[in-house]
């Protein structure tokens, strides 16, 4: 029998997963997530899968040699705020360091509207609560020099009290211990065998890097959050086991790799963006296989829309990472998002406008149409309304879903208030969302000096399909692009990734630009890369043992402008130890996308720099990786694909038509179906608008062509 690599990821709602046999056959499954029980949804979902292959579920985990996870438990306990109650120990005459939160953090996470209006926005709650923070005394200098002892009576004292009030986790965060960790070494020793059972973590041991508010936030929330994951992976770990599998499990990191369960379990916070990144890792091999190396990628789920960019083949990412306004100094791909899901709530405002979300009605009542009595009317509502979804689609959670429903409920909360009919609400609605998600990748690449005509626009997640031939058009992308697996998506990407290990370190340096470069810089800069190098290399263990291939070191420094506080990253591509040319070669390339973030001839090359953190990631090659056959080409007829045909409302001069409905997986390379036509993919729609083309490439992707904005 052939053996199995299964990539699972389970999202707030579905469990979305991808089976692979060695022979390059694939599958998919989606099913509810359940994450109190896992191996409900895990097992329906691998089941699903297996059948599609002439399987059962035991006999693919009997056989299965490698699994996969992305998971938004992380997300979701930040978002929800149900993360264990967390104390703070910090230096002495600090404790306001996360109620102040710096100037950032007033206006971090806000959207246009709320920047207006700023001032009267307060900074995010902070995790630890005020009465929850003790103060030590105790200090290192910024070179970490140590020039006050740790006050150990007062550090037991402030634990014990925290212990008492309740809290379930403490972290140790002191002045410069970026510098010099050993006052928050030894003040982790001692309380780890004072309270052997609770959980307490250095900051250093998250984020060893300058910035005092924004190194103790990452271990405030790593530490809040690590239980809530902690015990995720051992209800999956154990789901897993339960039913033959004893293998490794791959969790997939908001950087863009994976790593060994056992690894991520007390760094929560590297996979706040576990599930996202998938896709957009996927868009790499997506991108390699058409020969495109810029691509938007788009992810449109029940609740949000979220947007990448792949520039020269390798996704954007950032420094840090905001998630619910909290600024966390995680390096992570970079995605914006914006609430416009199939789940997201069309309403009223009080002068009568019509608006779409940020507010999801969730899994459960759901849209309307579901028919778990849902009243509120969801973008999902619209395109069942107007045709674009068939509500038997739904059928695999809700069998009492109807379009109905969604009728009854665009009608009286949108059509009526406004003398519309149900479909001319609806086609409003799309019109909305559509334009909204549109301009979102504006923001994303015509304010980072890209043109949207220069990229590909790949288009995923349960609703993606339904929408990217509108706003792909509005924005003027060169071809559209939606793989086979798009409403699975995510979980085909995270099984592309590769593994991961990183460490981080201050670098600290200010270069002048116009001067030569000091001799003590260059040793600097070169000791750290080397040491942070060396660390990275040595989490890969003797007994890793999941792929035979070489470990790849990837290097990246911080930098910014005196003054600013914002970094760029900035890779090292020179081999160590890097010489003053090199250095230099940095400089400018860390000039070049400046301009690119900020705008052509924003960089100054007169102005002082600091490098102020540096980064190693080791990569780990996985040979595992699932590459499409391509197929043969056919002529252009798709009548073969045809399954039939139903009225959908295309709104201006064409209204109700009869449309043509075609199966992708029918349709052959070469085939070319001319809009207005609907091409059903698993468990999702691409509606063809007039004056556009869809054919599908060797492949099995369908690529869209827009020869016209006219719709």
């Amino acid at each position: 029998m052939a053996n199995y690599t299964i990539s699972a990821d389970a999202g707030g709602t579905f469990l979305d997963l991808v089976l692979v046999d060695d022979t390059g056959r694939i599958a998919v499954g989606k099913s509810l997530h359940t994450p109190n029980n896992p191996e409900v949804g895990i097992m329906e979902a691998v089941g699903i899968a297996a059948k599609a292959l002439d399987l059962d579920a035991q006999s693919v985990l009997d056989n299965c040699t490698l699994v996969f996870h992305g998971t938004t438990v992380t997300t979701n306990g930040m978002i929800e705020r149900t993360g264990v109650r967390t104390g703070l120990i910090c230096t002495k005459g600090f404790e306001d360091t996360l109620r102040i939160g710096r100037v950032k953090a007033r206006t971090e996470g806000l959207d246009q509207y709320q920047l207006t209006q700023y001032t009267l926005n307060d900074p995010p709650p902070p995790i630890v609560s005020e009465l929850d923070i003790a103060g030590v005394s105790g200090r290192m200098d910024a070179q970490g020099t140590e020039i006050l002892a740790l006050d150990m009576d007062a550090l037991e004292a402030g634990a014990t009290r925290l212990v008492q009030a309740g809290v379930e986790a403490i972290v140790i965060s002191f002045l410069h211990s970026y510098a010099n960790p050993a006052h928050e070494q030894q003040a982790c020793r001692f309380l780890r065998d004072k309270f052997p059972t609770l959980h307490i973590m250095a900051s250093t041991d998250v984020a060893s890097v300058l910035g005092e508010y924004e190194r103790t936030n990452t271990a405030v929330v790593n530490a809040n959050l690590n239980p809530l994951l902690q015990k995720h992976l051992s209800n999956l770990g154990h789901a897993l086991e339960s039913n033959g599998y004893h293998g490794p499990v791959l969790i997939m990191q908001s950087i863009g790799g994976v790593s060994p369960m056992e690894n991520v379990r007390h760094q929560s916070v590297t996979t706040l963006l576990s599930g996202p990144v998938g896709g957009i890792v996927g868009a790499q091999q997506i991108g390699g296989l058409i020969g495109e190396s810029n691509i938007i990628t788009t992810d449109m789920g029940g609740t949000s829309f979220d947007v990448g960019l792949v520039v020269g083949g390798q996704p954007i990412r950032s420094a840090q990472t905001v998630i619910h306004r909290h600024i966390l100094t995680v390096p992570a791909v970079d995605i914006e998002t914006i609430g416009a899901g199939g789940g997201s709530a069309v309403w009223l405002d009080d002068n009568g406008n019509i608006k779409v979300g940020p507010r999801s009605v969730g899994s459960n009542p759901g849209p309307a149409c579901y028919g778990l009595g849902g009243l509120d009317p969801t973008v999902t509502d619209a395109d069942v309304v107007l045709g674009f979804i068939d509500t038997s689609s739904f059928a695999f959670a809700h069998g009492r879903a109807s379009r109905d429903y969604a009728v009854a409920a665009i009608e009286e909360r949108i059509g009526r208030p406004l003398g519309l009919s149900a479909e001319e609400a609806a086609h409003g609605v799309l019109q909305i969302v559509n334009n909204q998600m549109a301009d979102l990748i504006r923001k994303v690449t015509i304010e980072k000096g890209h043109d949207p005509g220069d990229f590909v626009l790949l288009a995923y997640g349960g609703s993606g399909p339904a929408h990217c031939t509108a706003y792909g058009a509005e924005i003027g992308a060169k071809k559209i692009v939606i793989p086979p697996y798009a409403s699975v998506f995510s979980a085909y990407g995270i099984a592309q990734a590769d593994v991961q290990f990183s460490v981080t370190g201050s670098v600290l340096q200010v270069i002048a630009q116009d001067t030569e470069i000091p001799d003590e810089t260059v040793q600097t800069v070169n000791d750290i890369l080397t040491r942070i190098a060396d660390q990275a290399q040595d989490q890969i263990g003797d007994d890793f043992s999941i792929s035979g291939a070489d470990p790849q070191l990837r290097l990246s420094i911080d930098i910014h402008y005196i003054g600013q506080m914002t970094d760029i990253a900035v890779p090292v591509d020179a081999p160590l130890p890097l010489d003053r040319a090199a250095i230099k070669d940095l400089m400018a390339t860390f000039r070049k996308l400046y301009d690119m973030n900020y705008g052509s001839g924003a960089s100054s090359p007169a102005s002082p720099i600091e490098l102020v953190n540096a980064r190693a990631d080791v990569l780990i090659p996985l040979p595992s990786k699932y590459q499409p056959v391509e197929l043969p080409v056919a002529d252009r007829d798709p009548s073969a694909a045809r399954s039939g045909s139903r009225s959908v409302y295309w709104g201006g001069e064409i209204g109700w038509r009869e449309t043509d409905i075609y199966k992708a997986d029918l349709m052959q390379p070469g085939n070319q179906i001319s809009g207005p036509a609907l091409i059903e993919l698993f468990r999702t729609t691409v509606p063809i608008y007039r004056n556009q083309l869809a054919d599908k490439d060797v492949f099995g992707n369908l690529v869209v062509t827009a020869a016209s904005k006219d719709r």
